[in-house]
């Protein structure tokens, strides 16, 4: 569907009563969109500001909106006239606008998550004041959780010989430190996708073959036609070798001789020297490939029962610092999360409190934020498993995003789930997306409008 670009902004600042998902490059005004959309929800609608929520990437990009919407909202500078809303009715939503603009729920997506859990402290099982720890002071607790948890894994007897396994394969207490970060910062798939996989024991690679193949390419330096040919000292070396890998009796002797075999140096020498030098070399190469598989392998299996037990613990201690009401902020996500899922009473409050929800910068947000959007969109019918099959309320969602900017993936942010949602919002296809003012535009596989990169405004309505 073609439209212009005016079309196009005029719809997001007017079809309130229509769920859209806008495509908005850099730099083509989706701010200023976003907040004339807002005035007509406020002005026109009837809507409080305080029933609406805007989550923004950042603080920064919060108090920025804030800010647009205090100028918005000023009686001096309204709009003449919205439908059939008289001039006096106008003023009076504006100043009662302003009073709220503060406390209104305009802000990042933690913040939202947290606004959720103070209104429903109890549903979420939190003390009824929590503490929410910043960057810095979550640094400051990750290092003393590990500190306890280092002797916990060394005093640990079930786990001393995978712990002794770990350590002849090279694993060391950082590598251990490094997986419980990553396990915290993630610590919500935990249950579903480490748990049920408890790890089988480690078991040491059966290197007979791998021994066998290095005997037989060490013994064909008879077939040398030139004692100083650069080949034959290597050839002696794996001879060496395989001497020493031989007599590996312990797994830490074992693994030193799978990483020695992948660092052996090999020069070629002189094919006309060699009857099947090409053979050879191939051989070498396989004969290293296979090591550093071996190794890999064995270091990889040696890990997962030490990694298993460190999700537990991270697991038990995301929750004992909700128990205690001192949230860091994936927790506020999570927990967030938790409530919403579980209980019909908070969806159906916080749909009643949260009538229309603006989401910007979509596509470098935690995909937590599209499930909670759309559960609180969905109310106390939101209960299916999955949120992809929650009704949404027709003109309750608002999503803008730009998929070329999406660069922020450690945040979990993932161009397919933009891509996803846009696609499910728009259940209808008849998608837009429009050039800003004088950029050129072409036609996709989809029949979408396609604007220059970054210059780009488009919606998608249900």
């Amino acid at each position: 569907m073609t439209l212009t670009d005016d079309v196009a902004r005029q719809r997001i600042r007017t079809d309130t009563r229509s769920t859209l998902f806008v495509e908005a490059g850099a730099g083509s005004g989706k701010t200023h969109s976003l907040v004339q959309r807002v005035l007509t929800l406020v002005l026109a609608d009837g809507i409080v500001l305080d029933r609406m929520a805007a989550v923004t990437f950042t603080e920064k990009a919060g108090a920025e909106l804030r800010d647009r919407l205090r100028v918005a909202f000023d009686p001096a500078k309204l709009p003449t006239g919205m439908g059939t809303v008289d001039r006096e009715e106008l003023i009076a939503r504006a100043v009662r606008a302003l009073d709220s603009i503060d406390g209104a729920a305009i802000g990042t997506l933690h913040s939202f998550a947290q606004r959720i859990l103070a209104l429903h402290p109890i549903q979420a099982r939190l003390p009824p004041l929590i503490e929410v720890l910043d960057e810095v002071a979550s640094s400051v607790a990750f290092d003393e959780r590990w500190s306890v948890l280092q002797r916990e894994l060394l005093d640990e007897s079930t786990l001393a010989e995978s712990v002794l396994l770990a350590l002849s394969a090279g694993v060391t207490f950082d590598h251990l430190r490094s997986l419980a970060r990553a396990f915290g910062a993630d610590w919500d798939l935990i249950e579903d996708r480490v748990l049920p996989n408890p790890p089988e024991p480690a078991e040491l690679p059966d290197i007979t073959d791998l021994l066998a193949m290095a005997t037989e390419l060490a013994a064909r330096v008879e077939e040398c036609a030139d004692a100083a040919d650069l080949f034959l000292p290597r050839l002696r070396e794996l001879a060496i070798w395989v001497a020493t890998a031989g007599k590996a009796a312990t797994p830490a002797e074992t693994f030193a001789a799978l990483t020695a075999a992948g660092s052996l140096k090999f020069t070629y020498g002189q094919k006309k020297n060699w009857p099947d030098l090409a053979g050879m070399k191939s051989s070498c190469q396989e004969l290293q490939a296979t090591a550093a598989q071996f190794a890999a392998e064995f270091a990889e299996a040696t890990l997962r029962p030490l990694a298993f037990w460190i999700a537990l613990k991270v697991r038990d201690a995301a929750y004992e610092r909700a128990a205690q009401g001192r949230l860091e902020f994936h927790d506020l996500l999570v927990m967030a999360r938790q409530v919403v899922r579980a209980n019909a009473d908070v969806r159906a409050s916080l749909q009643s409190r949260f009538q229309v929800l603006l989401l910007d910068e979509f596509q470098d947000t935690d995909p937590i934020q599209i499930e909670l959007a759309v559960r609180i969109a969905g109310g106390r019918d939101a209960v299916s498993a999955r949120w992809q099959d929650v009704a949404i309320p027709a003109g309750s969602l608002f999503v803008v995003g730009d998929p070329k900017q999406s660069i922020y993936r450690f945040r979990r942010a993932d161009i397919a789930l933009f891509l996803d949602v846009r696609d499910r919002l728009d259940a209808t296809k008849a998608d837009h997306e429009l050039p800003d003012r004088g950029s050129g535009a072409g036609v996709d596989q989809r029949g979408v409008q396609r604007a220059d990169p970054g210059r780009a405004c488009g919606t998608a309505g249900l």
